[in-house]
């Protein structure tokens, strides 16, 4: 059977929980390039990276139904509320000489692997 992939995830966590959610509707499927997302978390989404998750094509309007189902927007650590967004970067100076650093000593870059949040309702900054 050909297989197609189902969409991409950030670490294993995510990709594990809808792989349960796809066997619990009898949904197979498998995932790709755990290792590498799991090692180098903060070059996600470059050159195609992300843990992949694969379905057969015959079942893949079906697991897309499921997975769409779900709600997967971020909420508030302190308010619950919706309302958030992504904080990018609040020091870029200071980003960037860790970057260049970490790059020199190690040969590989090391960054803040967890995405922060800024809630507009209560103002609150928050990691996930």
């Amino acid at each position: 059977m050909k297989t197609v992939i189902l969409t991409s995830c950030n670490n294993s966590v995510e990709a594990e929980f809808i792989r349960g959610n796809l066997a619990n509707e009898g949904i197979e499927s498998f995932v790709s390039n755990e290792n590498y997302t799991s090692l180098f978390p903060n070059m996600n989404g470059a050159m195609g990276s992300g843990i992949q998750i694969f379905v057969n094509e015959a079942d893949a309007e079906r697991a897309i139904k499921i997975i769409n189902g779900n709600d997967w927007s971020v909420h508030c650590t302190s308010c619950d509320s919706a309302d958030v967004n992504q904080i990018v970067c609040k020091n870029l100076l200071k980003s960037a000489l860790i970057l260049i650093w970490s790059l020199f000593i190690s040969g590989t870059s090391f960054g803040n692997v967890k995405a922060k949040y800024h809630c507009n309702a209560c103002g609150a900054d928050f990691e996930m």
